[in-house]
């Protein structure tokens, strides 16, 4: 196993945000720490994803009725499994 650096940080969050958080991340066997972690980071590769549709559409144009709907689909392959 890899080691990671880590940093301690202090932040707020809502109570309810909280709970689900905490039994998330005990039905999953990992520490708070360790599922927020994760979800940071997943949500931080969506959002860059986003960001770079962003600017590729900026360059490039708008995706097209059809390009969205293959990407729709290749998603749903990915998301799900499903071929």
């Amino acid at each position: 196993m890899v080691a990671v650096a880590t940093k301690k940080v202090s932040v707020t969050l809502n109570a309810e945000v909280l709970a689900k958080a905490r039994e998330v991340a005990r039905f999953r066997g990992m520490s708070l720490s360790a599922w927020l972690s994760e979800a940071a980071a997943r949500t931080a590769r969506i959002d860059e994803g986003r960001r770079d549709m962003e600017e590729y559409q900026k360059e490039f144009g708008a995706f097209t009725d059809d390009e969205r709907r293959v990407a729709r689909e290749a998603l749903r392959i990915v998301v799900l499994n499903d071929d």
